[in-house]
């Protein structure tokens, strides 16, 4: 079964992360093809589908920054991360999806574009 992984950081950033990897590998390990959705990150693991992984997003700045209004903008829609996971979801033909921390990053947009796509 071909199993789409969404977080929204893709490395060992804390708990979430932590069992990201551990269903990831317990996945691999009863044969199940993994595929990844995240943001880019330089501190990100390898993943051969990281070439899909949309621009990040933070809340850590300044509110009247571009950088923060794009964050506020994320919450509610996202035109990269429906282009961005259409492609990964044409290019992968994906089973289902198990989505982990997604929240304000992926959130929204993800969910309505796997529902579209009939993504368990």
């Amino acid at each position: 079964m071909k199993i789409l992984l969404a977080n929204k950081f893709f490395y060992n950033r804390g708990g979430a992360e932590r069992w990201l990897f551990d269903v990831d590998k317990l996945l691999q390990g009863q044969g199940h093809e993994t595929i990844h959705f995240s943001m880019s990150d330089d501190h990100n693991a390898f993943s051969t589908w990281s070439k899909y992984f949309v621009s990040p997003v933070s809340y850590q700045q300044s509110p009247m920054s571009p950088a923060s209004w794009k964050a506020v903008c994320r919450m509610f829609y996202s035109a990269e991360v429906k282009r961005t996971v259409s492609r990964l979801i044409e290019d992968s033909q994906p089973d289902i999806a198990i989505i982990g921390n997604v929240y304000h990053q992926l959130g929204p947009t993800l969910i309505l574009t796997l529902a579209n796509n009939k993504i368990r």
